[in-house]
């Protein structure tokens, strides 16, 4: 997997660092799974912009923020999903504007804008109290600046804006009603993920 990011250095001390410092669970059986591997990707890019520290504190704030959506229930995306999702768009660089319907609490929000500095998200919630969350999650997270909530049904969503990747994570009787409203906001190339 690491090969796919040539100009990314990492080392065994460099990733026995990280375990020692808890940014990255232990290998089991010598073994590193696809979300260790993530992980790894993550905080190597992260890296260049970010102390040790800082990263730190956005990966547990957004560990801390899946225990508790999964613990209350929330609908998030299973982590499978969410390593397709972020694994895409950090392999398409030209993906920096998205749109996203059926935020919940944010989370996905906040793993797509992290892949770079460059992407900006609109994301949309119908649930007031989901929305509500999301909003403070997001300030919590410094990434009010990328990141743009917008409180309605998305079909209700009218903008002038294009989008290069559309994330639709809502009301699976609804996609279809949702991929024919968003279509005239996208061009060729623009790529639509349903989850």
């Amino acid at each position: 997997i690491l090969n796919a990011f040539p100009k990314m250095q990492v080392t065994g001390s460099m990733i026995s660092n990280y375990v020692k410092q808890k940014l990255l669970p232990k290998a089991i059986k010598k073994a590193y799974s696809k979300e260790q591997i993530a992980m790894l990707v993550i905080i190597v890019m992260s890296k260049r912009i970010l102390s040790i520290d800082q990263i730190r504190i956005v990966m547990n704030d957004l560990n801390e923020l899946e225990k508790q959506a999964r613990q209350s229930h929330v609908p998030i995306m299973m982590d499978s999903g969410m390593l397709f999702l972020t694994g895409y768009i950090r392999s398409h660089p030209g993906i920096m504007r998205i749109l996203e319907a059926g935020m919940a609490v944010g989370w996905s929000s906040m793993k797509m804008a992290e892949v770079r500095e460059n992407i900006t998200v609109d994301t949309i919630e119908i649930d007031g109290d989901m929305y509500r969350q999301a909003v403070e999650n997001i300030r919590n997270a410094g990434l009010s600046d990328r990141i743009f909530v917008h409180h309605m049904d998305a079909v209700n969503f009218e903008t002038a804006s294009y989008y290069d990747l559309f994330f639709i994570d809502a009301a699976k009787s609804q996609y279809r009603k949702y991929l024919e409203h968003f279509y005239p906001n996208s061009y060729v190339g623009s790529v639509f993920i349903f989850d």
